[in-house]
């Protein structure tokens, strides 16, 4: 088939936004694509909406162009991909629906079958008649974005600048050589496919103390540092690790939704190490097998495509203690409710009074 729908996914919950539902549809690189029409069907068959494929964002892989087309969906109703008022094939999911409008104007389509909740449901093809379910992608593994300064031997610099060898400033005033350095780039269409590789912006000063120093953008699992008195009640530890994601309910840190590109970048120590990002102090990439079998299957196995030497590190021990997801929520929690920031001190150069 020279143009079929490959993916398409459904975010009907009241936490989503519309734009999070879409449909994938590929062609040969190079296809020219301006009569390709993607129509969305209510489940009586009447025609909810119509988008053209060419306006779409696209990406092009293995020898195929991919767009990906926002639309509102609901799993009662249908969609269809249409070739210059020609419906190529006409879908449903959780219920067969007969067009009585749009391309497919008569036509009864065929259930390819859903998750049966309002919640997501990701259902993939590879020859655009088959459709199978996917669960939802993870990223996984924290990463920082092009643009974040990191401190080192010769000061900050950003992260994409930074070479193998380069003396990266860690904890206890200690200088540590970046072993591995590996960056993906994901483009708009990926980030509509996939919104859990959306990154978490921390505004300059959300962390306390006036950190990070600029805005900080980094991957929903990165972790940051959080150093506080309520730290040392819950844990009898100074400082623990928290996931981005978990710091999103404090004021100034969300998933930023307006980034349309973002490029990723792992840093790999010879030890799992605390860094400082814009001022604010970060982990690095924790490697081994047993972070790795911590990772989702699909994590993992992106992590391994872009850096498959991974496999071969022995990081065991973490940098600061890491609670459970449950308990990180509960140490936000507690620090919303008592008004305190996340970093109760001021690094300082040498990060000695910090750190210990």
């Amino acid at each position: 088939m020279p143009a079929i729908i490959t993916e398409t996914r459904y975010r009907n919950g009241p936490n989503f936004a519309p734009d999070e539902d879409f449909i994938e549809i590929r062609v040969p690189t190079g296809t020219n694509v301006s009569d390709l029409t993607v129509e969305v069907y209510n489940s009586n068959g009447t025609l909810r909406s119509s988008a053209d494929v060419d306006a779409a964002p696209m990406t092009t892989v293995g020898g195929f162009d991919y767009y990906v087309v926002s639309a509102r969906i609901n799993r009662l109703g249908a969609i269809s991909l249409v070739d210059d008022g020609t419906a190529l094939n006409f879908v449903s999911f959780d219920q067969q629906v007969t067009a009585t409008e749009g391309a497919a104007n008569g036509q009864t389509s065929t259930q390819i079958g859903s998750n049966g909740s309002d919640d997501t449901a990701s259902l993939t093809s590879t020859d655009g008649v088959n459709f199978v379910e996917n669960p939802n992608p993870n990223p996984g593994a924290p990463c920082f974005t092009s643009g974040t300064r990191i401190q080192t031997s010769a000061g900050e610099i950003p992260v994409e600048n930074l070479r193998p060898d380069d003396l990266v400033l860690t904890h206890g005033g200690v200088y540590e050589p970046v072993r591995i350095i590996r960056s993906r780039t994901l483009h708009h269409s990926e980030l509509i496919k996939t919104p859990e590789l959306r990154p978490v912006r921390m505004v300059s000063g959300a962390l306390g103390q006036d950190l990070p120093r600029r805005d900080l953008l980094v991957s929903r699992q990165h972790r940051m540092m959080v150093r506080s008195a309520i730290v040392q009640r819950m844990f009898d530890t100074p400082t623990v690790l928290v996931s981005a994601i978990r710091l999103t309910e404090l004021p100034g840190i969300y998933v930023d939704t307006a980034v349309t590109e973002v490029t990723y970048h792992h840093l790999v120590f010879d030890r799992h190490v605390v860094l400082f990002a814009e001022g604010a102090p970060s982990e690095s990439l924790l490697a081994g097998p047993q972070a790795l079998q911590s990772m989702t299957s699909e994590a993992r196995e992106e992590l391994m495509l872009i850096s498959p030497e991974l496999a071969d590190t022995n990081q065991v021990d973490p940098a600061c203690y890491i609670p459970s997801g449950k308990r990180q929520k509960k140490l936000v929690a507690r620090h919303i409710s008592n008004n305190k920031p996340l970093l109760d001190q001021q690094p300082v150069e040498d990060t000695t009074s910090l750190l210990r």
